[in-house]
């Protein structure tokens, strides 16, 4: 049942039960999205400074000396900057949990439509729905606006 793989783990069946198909959806795109960063911060790691040194190099060459307040504010803004990234990372953290309870909330509806119709519960369920995806919606605005 275990895995030897080091960046993955091999989940019993238990555990696939209980996340369900949104689940291991949603998870795929956290990891493509998670791989895609990780390969661009990589990138920006030689890349930011090599373009920094170089364009403040020909800035200084161009303006003289003033070149000098621009780049006290650039430094400036990089821990600003970090910081606003892992408020964002948070958020979307946030958001990932809101699309879980939807997704489940909407699979567990579809699952058992029959049951539903027969009980009278769809509106129930609709409106429980409604809220998650209300709340996942609010939560990708506070994104949005922060980015």
């Amino acid at each position: 049942e275990g895995g030897s793989g080091v960046l993955t783990k091999q989940a019993g069946s238990e555990e696939k039960k209980a996340l369900g198909s949104g689940g291991v959806i949603n998870l795929m795109q956290s990891d493509a999205s998670i791989i895609e960063s990780a390969a661009m911060q990589v990138h920006t790691i030689w890349d930011g400074p090599l373009q920094i040194a170089i364009y403040t190099s020909l800035l200084y060459k161009y303006l003289g000396p003033s070149v000098s307040y621009g780049l006290a504010v650039l430094l400036t803004v990089i821990p600003l900057n970090s910081i606003t990234l892992r408020i964002l990372d948070k958020l979307s953290r946030a958001e990932n949990e809101a699309r879980d309870a939807r997704t489940k909330r909407t699979t567990e509806s579809i699952s058992n439509m029959k049951l539903l119709k027969v009980q009278g519960w769809e509106e129930q369920f609709a409106n429980d729905i409604r809220g998650h995806r209300t709340d996942e919606l609010n939560r990708h605005k506070t994104r949005g606006i922060i980015r």
